[in-house]
């Protein structure tokens, strides 16, 4: 199994969202055989935004033979999800949203004939589904105040065709103490050492 372990605190892996993350990670390894994460912190690279070379050649269907600048960041990022069986992705909740870490992360891998197509105006997700989970460190308690993560990233997840996302929230401020939800841990250790990939969505559809 392979897991993509997105960190995009600019705390980077001193991030309670990081600090939770692992717990997940964890879990995984020691429900599942032959595991091997890929960790992808955001803060250690300073992610760039995409350039104009990026830009053109999303916009058009002619295949760059040697790409270059964000365009060839944008290829290793999408071909590191693509590998993937599944996504535990750390981040805080900056302004409301996701930080622009996280953003930049996601204008490079939602992309037009690589990750989704348009079809009949309406953007139609290219990837298979596997399961997100999300680490969220956030300030303020669930539906004390107006939140526009959740609903991004379960629409730009599904705009490339993964639908299978949860959310495992930590309050800031907790003495570093983080610990994940019972439900989290219901999940993670339903997942025996033979669990392919197909059971693994069979079994998160039945926690969302």
């Amino acid at each position: 199994m392979k897991i993509l372990h997105l960190i995009c605190s600019p705390r980077g892996h001193a991030s309670a969202s990081a600090g939770l993350s692992r717990q997940m990670i964890d879990k995984l390894v020691a429900s599942v055989s032959e595991v091997e994460v890929t960790v992808r912190c955001l803060n250690d690279f300073n992610i760039p935004h995409i350039d104009r070379e990026f830009s053109i050649s999303s916009r058009t269907h002619s295949r760059i033979e040697e790409p270059v600048g964000s365009r060839l960041l944008s290829d290793e990022l999408i071909e590191e999800v693509v590998e993937s069986e599944a996504i535990v992705l750390a981040t805080p909740m900056h302004n409301l949203t996701v930080p622009s870490a996280l953003k930049a992360w996601i204008d490079h891998v939602v992309r037009p004939n690589r990750t989704f197509r348009y079809v009949d105006n309406r953007m139609v997700g290219l990837l298979s589904d596997r399961p997100v989970f999300v680490s969220l460190s956030q300030g303020l308690e669930v539906g004390s105040g107006p939140d526009f993560l959740r609903p991004y990233l379960r629409t730009i997840f599904a705009a490339m065709g993964i639908t299978s996302i949860e959310f495992f929230a930590s309050l800031e401020g907790n003495n570093g103490r983080y610990a994940l939800p019972r439900q989290g841990l219901d999940v993670l250790q339903e997942l025996a050492p033979e669990t392919t990939h197909e059971a693994i969505h069979e079994l998160w559809s039945r926690y969302r």
